[in-house]
């Protein structure tokens, strides 16, 4: 699919939030607010709109969490509650999952408003993103926009194609795309050391939150004191929610 293809068919979508994330469904099972893997894991939609927003915006959610096998939660996308107008989930629509089951690419459409417009009122505007899911772990692997989001799974494995495209697809897809968290954590201290007003949060932004980089990266030796420092800082920042999430999947009370 071409770029102009895919800017036609973003247009054609209905514009429902200052950010809307859209899922299309391709394969897979959906329930009324839940998507289900073959894996025994799922999504699941929640927190629906009421009110003066369901009015505004229509039948929609404002958290999706994945829930693994054993019983595991992780919210997707928890750092997008921190934009302007938050996060809608508009519909439960199954995303294409991949020949073995363990990864699921989803559709989605960030729509923003921008206030003034080039004709002095405001206008929205919009642009996709295909992020994968690693329906074994919970872990959004890429988030990846543009011609990548026009390709499909091949029939047989695990391989993510894109007709036309110059690159290496797959390994755009599938290869980890964000930080180490040894990284994020010596980078934040980098940076804290410059500025006062860089927090940590501004370091997970990028990083898709603490649920996210625990999700990928499971606390491990090479990683433990990474992972507690961050509890540290975040409790000292007042961010209890993110210290305690870190400190119980260590085993600290």
């Amino acid at each position: 699919m071409t770029r102009d293809k895919l800017m036609a068919r973003n247009s054609a979508k209905r514009m429902s939030a200052l950010l809307c994330l859209t899922f299309i469904a391709m394969t897979g099972v959906a329930k009324e607010n839940r998507i289900e893997f073959s894996n025994r894991s799922a999504l699941v939609f929640s927190a629906p709109l009421k009110g003066k927003l369901h009015e505004k915006f229509g039948f929609g959610w404002t958290k999706a969490t994945y829930r693994g096998a054993t019983g595991e939660q992780v919210d997707l996308f928890p750092m997008e509650a921190f934009t302007v107008g938050g996060v809608i989930f508009q519909g439960p629509y199954a995303p294409q999952i991949s020949p073995s089951g363990r990864y699921a690419v989803l559709d989605i459409l960030r729509a923003g408003i921008v206030d003034p417009g080039p004709n002095g009122k405001p206008e929205p505007e919009t642009r996709q993103y295909c992020p994968v899911l690693d329906t074994d772990t919970g872990c959004v692997v890429s988030v990846q926009s543009g011609d990548l989001c026009g390709g499909s799974w091949d029939q047989r494995k695990d391989l993510w194609v894109v007709p036309g495209y110059g690159g290496d697809s797959n390994k755009a897809m599938l290869d980890y795309q964000f930080q180490n968290v040894n990284i994020v954590w010596r980078e934040y201290l980098a940076a804290n050391a410059k500025t006062f007003r860089y927090t940590l949060n501004n370091a997970l932004v990028s990083n898709l939150g603490v649920t996210n980089l625990m999700a990928c990266q499971p606390p491990a030796a090479d990683n433990l004191d990474a992972y507690a420092a961050m509890a540290r800082q975040l409790r000292n920042d007042g961010n209890f929610s993110d210290a305690s999430y870190i400190d119980k999947k260590l085993g600290m009370k």
